[in-house]
């Protein structure tokens, strides 16, 4: 597990840090619900308190959120629910964008906790690279698409990682395919923390959790009716399966 020092030593983000640690290691899954656009929704999803809750702004996602949006609807539910972490999805968004997105939010708000990207190492570096230097202190958690056999060596380039994102490889998508890794890509246990994506629903978490070995499961259109319309009773059914199972 990466040291917290990395990412600066305010206070507040300490027990943020802390928290996390705790709830990576409790012997529940962790739950990150993705593609919150809607404000209704959205309150909707913070009522039954995952762990995360994911902020789309990449250009390509029908669940896109406007910067102004984000900010309200964060700044509502972190008042109302502090213990969720919230997270900034990028996927073929410009380090200048993000940063830009990442500061205005910052400014006016706790902001984002963390900011998941899909581009590869180089582009991940030269992120963290600028948020160090500008004393922007939120962690970059990567996301990696196999197309083959998933081994350790997949998560090397983008170390050091509180945890990391496995979701579905699809060359013409850069994520949200609602489809499924296929199973025989998993050879071995990983010992890496991550949380399994793609095509994940109430009725196969717990599948692809013992497959796995994630140590959570990050889930959106496996929870809707339509892009950004979240399913209730599918929440529920989720939180009773994440909530009975457990690693030991």
């Amino acid at each position: 597990m990466e040291s917290v020092l990395s990412y600066g030593v305010n206070q507040t983000y300490f027990q943020k840090i802390q928290h996390l640690h705790k709830i990576l290691n409790q012997s529940r899954p962790l739950i990150k619900i993705c593609g919150n656009k809607f404000t209704s929704e959205a309150f909707k999803v913070a009522s039954f308190k995952p762990d995360f809750m994911g902020w789309i702004f990449s250009p390509f996602s029908p669940r896109r959120i406007t910067l102004d949006k984000a900010e309200h609807l964060i700044k509502n539910i972190q008042n109302a629910h502090p213990e969720i972490f919230h997270v900034g999805v990028f996927s073929g968004n410009s380090i200048y964008e993000i940063f830009d997105i990442v500061r205005k939010l910052n400014q006016k708000t706790r902001g984002l906790d963390f900011i998941q990207i899909t581009e590869g190492s180089g582009f991940i570096f030269r992120l963290r690279t600028i948020l160090q230097q500008e004393h922007i202190f939120i962690p970059v958690i990567p996301v990696i698409r196999p197309n083959g056999p998933i081994t350790e060596d997949l998560f090397f380039p983008t170390e050091p990682s509180l945890f990391w994102i496995l979701d579905k490889f699809d060359p013409n998508k850069k994520g949200g395919t609602g489809k499924t890794i296929p199973k025989e890509y998993f050879i071995g246990k990983i010992k890496k923390p991550f949380l399994i994506a793609g095509g994940i629903t109430p009725d196969n978490a717990i599948e692809y959790l013992k497959l796995s070995n994630a140590i959570g499961v990050d889930i959106s259109s496996g929870l809707e009716d339509a892009p950004g319309i979240k399913n209730e009773k599918k929440i529920q059914q989720l939180l009773d399966k994440i909530y009975n199972f457990s690693y030991s």
